[in-house]
C-alpha cells in the first residue's frame, strides 16, 4: 500500500484516532512488559533488603519517565502520526474515527490487542468461501448444511485462527465482532490493518529513540539512587 493520494489528514484528527485506538495505553503496556526487572536471579552478589528496595524505586522512577506525557509527546506521538499518515487520507481518518466511536468500534482496541493479523486475514478468506457464506446465512443452524460444507466449517473452527476467533466472539459478542470484521473489509479498514503492521514493525526503533533521548535523565535517576546505596 503506497503513499496516499488524497488530502493529508490533520494532526488533530490523527491525534483523535490515536486516542480512540488507545495507542498510548498500548505503548505503556509494552513498556511495563519490557522494563528491566530490578532484581536479577543470576546476580553474583546478593543485595541487601535496603539495596533491593532502592533499585526497585530506581526502576519505578525510570519507568514513570518513559511513560510520562512529555515522553509521549516528544518521542512517540508525532512519529506514530507520521507512520499512520503515510497511507491515510482525511476521508480515511474520518471514516476510522466515526467507526471507532460506535459501540462496536469502541471494542476494536481490545480486539487489536488480542487478535493478530493472521486471524483477520484467515477469517476474511474463510468468509469468502462457499462454507463461509453458507455459515453466514445459516444463523448458526449448521446441522442441515451439506456434509462437505459442514466439514469445512468444522475444520476452520478447529484451526488456530478459528479458535481465536471463537474466543473473541464469546468475549466481545457476535454483533460487535461481525461489525468490526465488516469494517476491516472496507478500504479504510484495510488501510488500518496495513499501517498497524507498519506501526508494530517500527516500535523497536521508537523504543531505541526513546532511550537515546532519555539517556541523560535515565542515567541521572540511576546515579541518584546508586548514591543512596553507598555506605
Amino acid at each position: 500500500m503506497g503513499i496516499n493520494a488524497g488530502p493529508q489528514p490533520s494532526d488533530s484528527s490523527m491525534q483523535e484516532m490515536l486516542d480512540l485506538l488507545h495507542v498510548r495505553d498500548r505503548i505503556n503496556s509494552t513498556l511495563d512488559q519490557i522494563s528491566t526487572n530490578p532484581r536479577s536471579d543470576n546476580s553474583e552478589k546478593k543485595l541487601s533488603p535496603k539495596s533491593e528496595k532502592i533499585i526497585r524505586e530506581m526502576h519505578t522512577e525510570q519507568l514513570m519517565l518513559a511513560k510520562s506525557e512529555d515522553t509521549w509527546k516528544s518521542v512517540f506521538r508525532q512519529e506514530i502520526i507520521d507512520i499512520f499518515r503515510q497511507s491515510l487520507t482525511q476521508q480515511d481518518v474520518d471514516s476510522i474515527n466515526t467507526f471507532l466511536k460506535s459501540e462496536a468500534g469502541k471494542k476494536l482496541p481490545y480486539l487489536s490487542l488480542n487478535m493478530d493479523m493472521k486471524v483477520i486475514q484467515d477469517s476474511q478468506a474463510f468468509a469468502n468461501t462457499k462454507a463461509g457464506k453458507a455459515l453466514a446465512v445459516s444463523g448458526g443452524e449448521i446441522e442441515n448444511l451439506d456434509p462437505e460444507v459442514l466439514d469445512e466449517i468444522k475444520a476452520f473452527g478447529a484451526s488456530d485462527s478459528g479458535q481465536k476467533l471463537g474466543a473473541l466472539y464469546e468475549k466481545i459478542g457476535d454483533q460487535a465482532l461481525d461489525e468490526i470484521m465488516a469494517f476491516y473489509g472496507t478500504d479504510a479498514g484495510k488501510k488500518l490493518i496495513e499501517i498497524s503492521k507498519r506501526y508494530e514493525s517500527a516500535l523497536p526503533n521508537l523504543f531505541e529513540k526513546r532511550m537515546q533521548l532519555l539517556r541523560p535523565q535515565w542515567d541521572a535517576i540511576r546515579d541518584k539512587h546508586i548514591k543512596r546505596m553507598q555506605p
